[in-house]
């Protein structure tokens, strides 16, 4: 499978139709926002297995966290830290609500809810999916990144995740 370059929200748009006709056998995207376009009009099953995340960042120059007092640092660190947990748990939220969105198991705080099938993520889907992260996925990062950048990358990101990118 190879990726569409296309903007997202297009993307989730235009699935809609190629679904229907059966130009598209499948989509990837968020419950919600697949609940929102409505895809459960038009397919039938859902297999719940993450494959991304949308990455929020917030950030100092070292320069300007440097003239921060040490209370103003503690309090954004604090915040900051607290905001994540906060992010993390909305997201375990809307995941949870868009399977219920599009299967009908509940009652969907978005609407009318479809009628899709919960398909459950298998051993072997997740290890699928590791295969196309380190084979495919950190492999054309790697390759675009350059030596220094996945170096930088492996010693941060790479170690916390246990993960370690190759530069071509």
């Amino acid at each position: 499978m190879e990726p569409v370059p296309h903007d997202a929200l297009s993307l989730i748009v235009t699935a809609w139709p190629a679904l229907q006709k059966g130009v598209a056998d499948c989509g990837i995207t968020g419950t919600m926002p697949a609940y929102h376009a409505k895809w459960h009009e038009v397919i039938t099953h859902v297999l719940q297995l993450r494959v991304g995340w949308g990455i929020s960042f917030g950030a100092f120059s070292l320069k300007r966290w440097n003239q921060l007092d040490k209370p103003t640092q503690e309090f954004f660190t604090k915040e900051l830290a607290a905001l994540e947990d906060q992010m993390w748990a909305k997201t375990a939220e809307e995941d949870s609500m868009g399977i219920v969105c599009n299967t009908g198991s509940g009652k969907c705080s978005e609407g009318e809810p479809g009628k899709m099938k919960l398909i459950k993520a298998s051993a072997t889907d997740e290890k699928a999916r590791e295969k196309i992260l380190t084979d495919f996925v950190l492999k054309r990062w790697a390759s675009r990144c350059g030596e220094q950048c996945v170096k930088d990358w492996n010693a941060s990101v790479g170690k916390y995740l246990n993960l370690t990118a190759k530069a071509n």
